[in-house]
């Protein structure tokens, strides 16, 4: 019966190891190069005999972080929500169980963070679009965030109904200055649909609306 010939520390990365198989003795052939903590998790030790149940645990060990590298080549290039990062990876072939294994480890080493990463954008998206708490949850929601965790993160970015209120009206005052000419009506309608667009709440919309009824209707003279 085969064993595990030799499990050899990649000479790039000591974290990584290459599992050979083969005939006791022999130097075996190569099954794959993967991280060591994976191979001891499968029991791929040297001189285990190579059975079938143990040659399944490596191959599913491999799915695993071939996943996890993948995965983290995404997360190099910009930070992901779990559910996003999922979704990438079945989009490149992983199965649901490798991709389910390498997303708990990714999280587990802090790599992936659904809280750090959803306040991060939160307050980006207020910070560059004036945004109010609807389109901020909206994105957030478009990004992977669940729907309580979501709303959470855009309730604590966009602050308090008299801090909505203050960021809507200054939204308000810019728009208000890129109008001049256009009738009560428009203005308005522009107006009002601005504050929509950017997520603030009926209340708060209707507040500014009529904290500036007087100026949209000065300005028609």
């Amino acid at each position: 019966m085969d064993v595990v010939t030799a499990v050899v520390a990649s000479a790039g990365d000591t974290h990584r190891v290459s599992i050979r198989v083969g005939r006791p003795g022999g130097k075996g052939r190569s099954v794959g190069t993967l991280s060591a903590r994976l191979a001891e998790a499968a029991g791929a030790v040297e001189g285990a005999a190579w059975t079938v149940e143990l040659a399944e645990r490596v191959a599913e060990a491999l799915a695993v972080d071939k996943a996890m590298r993948d995965g983290m080549t995404r997360l190099n290039r910009r930070a992901m929500s779990r559910r996003d990062l999922d979704r990438k990876l079945r989009e490149k072939g992983h199965a649901a169980e490798a991709r389910a294994a390498a997303l708990d480890r990714l999280i587990e080493l802090g790599v992936i963070d659904d809280a750090a990463y959803g306040a991060a954008l939160a307050e980006e998206t207020v910070r560059r679009k004036g945004a109010g708490p609807r389109l901020v949850e909206q994105k957030l929601r478009a990004k992977g965030l669940e729907g309580g965790e979501a709303r959470r993160l855009a309730d604590a970015a966009t602050g308090d109904a008299e801090a909505q209120r203050a960021a809507a009206t200054a939204a308000a005052e810019k728009k208000l200055r890129s109008m001049a000419g256009l009738d009560a009506a428009t203005r308005r309608r522009r107006l009002y649909g601005l504050l929509g667009r950017r997520g603030y709440t009926p209340d708060v919309i209707s507040d500014v609306m009529e904290a500036m009824a007087d100026r949209l209707e000065a300005s028609d003279e």
